[in-house]
């Protein structure tokens, strides 16, 4: 009984820290203002991650990356590991400063008539290369480096 309520009290915590990101609009300076949040990239700490403006979309943009968050990211952090060895680059994902970016896709555009999303990754202010990853139904359908 007590393994039960153990596990019971470790997913209602996981309900509540997924509840506890918080979506607000970030200030960029020069009228520049999008909805953004600080997403756990365990276990590297938190990363920001912004939409494209804030427009009532991007804020649901940002709505649907949290929703998806819990089950993106180790998928994420596998490809960006595999990938970085591939081409033998760091990742410096221990710096803290991971940053992203979250977009609807266009049908007409690369990848859009297989994917929904874009989510881009840079690792640090000055990683190279940044990683961009296409998103169907919260399943990674491409992922390329970006030079």
């Amino acid at each position: 009984m007590k393994l039960l309520a153990t596990s019971v009290a470790l997913l209602i915590l996981g309900c509540n820290t997924k509840m506890d990101i918080e979506i607000e609009l970030l200030d960029f300076g020069d009228d520049d203002i999008a909805y953004g949040a600080e997403l756990p990239i365990s276990p590297h700490g938190h990363g920001q991650f912004v939409a494209p403006d804030s427009s009532d979309s991007s804020k649901q943009l940002m709505v649907e990356l949290k929703d998806q968050w819990e089950v993106l990211w180790p998928e994420i952090l596998l490809e960006m590991q595999s990938n970085a060895a591939e081409f033998d680059v760091e990742l410096g994902l221990g710096s803290g400063q991971l940053m992203g970016s979250v977009q609807r896709l266009d049908e007409t555009v690369f990848m859009g008539d297989q994917a929904d999303l874009m989510i881009g990754i840079r690792p640090h202010e000055t990683a190279v290369p940044e990683w961009n990853f296409f998103i169907r139904n919260s399943t990674i359908v491409h992922c390329q480096p970006v030079y």
